[in-house]
C-alpha cells in the first residue's frame, strides 16, 4: 500500500460527500493501561479523504434484508464485505502501517479490529 490509502469500514464512507466530510485522525491513543486518551492532537495528524478508490458494502440493511443477512451468516459464515480504499489529501508521515502479523497458535483465533479505538468518534 502507498502511505497516503487506507482502508476502513464501507459503511462509513458510502459516497463522494460523505468522503470530503470525512477525516481520519492519527496519534489518537490511549498510552497506558488506565490512562486516558488524547483530547487534543496537533493539525498535521489530521488527515481528509480526497477519494474513495473502491468500496465494497453488500450488507444488506432493513429488517426483511436483516433477517436475510442473519440465516446468510449462519450458512455462509458472513454477511459479506464492508470495506472502503480510500486516497488521503496527502501521505502519511511520522507512522508506520502495522507489521502483518503471524499466523495464530494452533487453537487460538485471529481478533477483530476495530474501526475506531474504544470511546473514540464513529464510523
Amino acid at each position: 500500500m502507498e502511505n497516503d490509502i487506507i482502508m476502513t469500514a464501507g459503511h462509513c464512507i458510502t459516497d463522494a460527500a460523505k468522503c470530503a466530510d470525512t477525516k481520519f485522525v492519527f496519534g489518537f491513543a490511549v498510552k497506558s493501561a488506565g490512562g486516558a486518551a488524547a483530547t487534543a492532537v496537533p493539525v498535521s495528524e489530521v488527515y481528509s479523504c480526497k477519494k474513495i478508490i473502491k468500496r465494497d458494502l453488500t450488507n444488506p440493511t432493513g429488517i426483511l434484508s436483516g433477517i436475510a443477512a442473519l440465516i446468510g451468516s449462519m450458512i455462509n459464515g458472513g454477511t459479506g464485505p464492508d470495506y472502503a480504499l480510500v486516497q488521503l489529501d496527502r501521505k502519511v508521515s511520522g507512522h508506520k502501517p502495522p507489521a502483518d502479523k503471524p499466523e495464530p497458535a494452533p487453537g487460538q483465533r485471529r481478533q477483530a479490529v476495530r474501526d475506531r479505538p474504544p470511546g473514540g468518534p464513529a464510523g
